[in-house]
């Protein structure tokens, strides 16, 4: 499964009520300390899961292969595909 994404934001899920739940149950912590802890961590999180995602999937504005590769086009109907060289 090669879903970096999906992962990420998964993670980043986990990761975020995680952080919730120690600033929750830490005693001792004002609501506005743990409101921070809160805040602060997933603010890290969030930079954490958008790098990661955007370093493992193909970006679309202009995806590009090295010249020479070699690709098959996929042709509507009943047409055979094609082999072509970049």
């Amino acid at each position: 499964m090669n879903e970096p994404i999906g992962l990420s934001t998964a993670l980043g899920g986990l990761l975020a009520t995680g952080v919730a739940l120690v600033a929750i149950f830490v005693p001792g912590l004002t609501q506005e300390a743990q409101l921070a802890i809160i805040a602060f961590g997933n603010a890290v999180i969030l930079t954490g899961v958008v790098l990661y995602g955007r370093a493992n999937s193909t970006p679309t504005a202009n995806p590009s292969l090295p010249q020479g590769t070699r690709v098959e086009v996929i042709t509507p109907g009943d047409k055979p595909n094609e082999l072509k060289v970049l």
